[in-house]
């Protein structure tokens, strides 16, 4: 007669098996079960500042840390860096919710492109985590760690995302957009 112990460990495996072959063999899945956790963010943040904090509280500090790192190459100045939401009135009057900002002391027409583009970097890290997070020495085939997979990966590809006000930065300057859209397209036509 087997344990307790592996009687959980023998399903855990066959349950961690099933769920990784039928969710990460059809994309379709995968990104319904992106797409509904968006949902299920954006719902949150709608009614409860402090619930879709405490829900996205890594993917918004990776967010922001994207904007600081950004800032800190192109001379952008970063001068504050906060990962606690508040509540602010938008022009309109309107009840919004910040889950964090970085100001910058020196957004020029040459850095506010990248510097507001800069979460859109959370998608290598995404792309990084496909190829590499089963190889890890310390990562088991358990639920745990696919928990853990599902979840900074859809914390990745959410927070890539750049806010409305990030797309506001971003093309303030017309010149700043041109000059690293071709910047991006020579580097593009050169891989």
């Amino acid at each position: 007669m087997t344990s307790l112990g592996q009687f959980f460990s023998y399903y855990d495996e066959k349950l961690t098996q099933f769920l990784y072959a039928s969710i990460f063999s059809n994309s379709l899945i995968f990104t319904c079960i992106v797409l509904c956790i968006f949902s299920f963010v954006s719902k949150v943040k709608e009614h409860s500042l402090i619930g879709a904090w405490s829900v996205n509280f890594l993917g918004v500090f990776f967010h922001e840390l994207a904007h600081a790192l950004v800032a800190l190459l192109l001379n952008g100045k970063p001068s504050k860096f906060v990962v606690f939401p508040k509540t602010i009135c938008d022009n309109n009057g309107k009840k919004v919710y910040v889950l964090g900002h970085v100001e910058c002391s020196n957004i020029r027409w040459y850095n506010a492109f990248p510097i507001a583009m800069a979460p859109l970097s959370l998608l290598s890290l995404a792309f990084i985590l496909e190829k590499f997070y089963w190889s890890l020495p310390f990562v088991e085939h358990s639920l745990f760690f696919l928990f853990l997979y599902i979840y900074l990966l859809i914390i990745f590809i959410i927070n890539a995302i750049p806010s409305s006000v990030d797309f506001q930065h971003a093309f303030k300057n017309p010149f700043g957009v041109i000059l690293w859209f071709l910047v991006l397209l020579s580097l593009a036509t050169k891989i």
